[in-house]
């Protein structure tokens, strides 16, 4: 579903807040913030490999989990509320006594 046909579907508070979300992950602000965590992950990632304890390592690998979180957060936003709408529309159809169509 692309952002327009889901922005129909949302309600009016969930559009407010993905409009702002949208917002911010577009921004130049949020685009360094994930070349950041970008190079995070590699350089955590290079101390994990030179790790001298299993601790010192497992700390590496909790940072990367982090950055991949970060990484990662604007497509799992897009996703969560890809669904939210197809919900919307799936539940507004019914009350059409429209069949689901997947």
């Amino acid at each position: 579903m692309d952002v327009m046909e889901m922005l129909k579907h949302l309600n009016e508070s969930d559009k407010e807040v993905w409009l702002k979300l949208e917002s911010t992950f577009t921004s130049s602000g949020w685009k360094i913030v994930v070349e950041m965590a970008e190079d995070g992950f590699k350089q955590s990632q290079s101390r994990a490999n030179r790790a001298q304890t299993w601790e010192e390592n497992r700390i590496e690998v909790g940072r990367q989990m982090v950055y991949e979180d970060i990484i990662g957060m604007a497509d799992r936003t897009y996703h969560q509320y890809s669904h939210i709408a197809t919900e919307a529309m799936y539940d507004k159809q019914e009350l059409e006594g429209q069949e689901r169509i997947e």
